[in-house]
């Protein structure tokens, strides 16, 4: 399990952040149901993860919906590989969620 974060304030806005089950992280496209990692509601300042997503990916999926939460016309393109960098980067200087690295270490 992650570490519970309910809010966050990314460039003076504050956000809901929301862990959620692969099943409600869908979008509807032309009457196909596609799966989503993460996605951001604007209008309710809402940044959700799936809680599918593990590892580096997910690193690279909260810092993907974090660009799109503070950058919300930033083409796509740019915040794919911007996020993925970052989270490369960020993966090899050894950042990790804590609970998935199964140690006993008192916070």
């Amino acid at each position: 399990m992650w570490k519970s974060v309910k809010s966050f304030t990314l460039l003076g806005k504050r956000w809901k952040f929301r862990n959620v089950p692969p099943s409600k992280c869908i979008q509807v496209e032309n009457g196909k149901i596609k799966k989503l990692d993460g996605y951001v509601k604007h209008d309710k300042q809402i940044v959700a993860i799936s809680t599918g997503v593990e590892g580096c990916d997910r690193l690279e999926t909260v810092i993907h919906e974090a660009l799109h939460a503070a950058f919300p016309w930033m083409r796509e393109w740019i915040i794919l590989a911007a996020a993925e960098e970052i989270a490369r980067l960020l993966w090899r200087l050894g950042y990790r969620n804590i609970d998935e690295l199964d140690l006993d270490v008192k916070r």
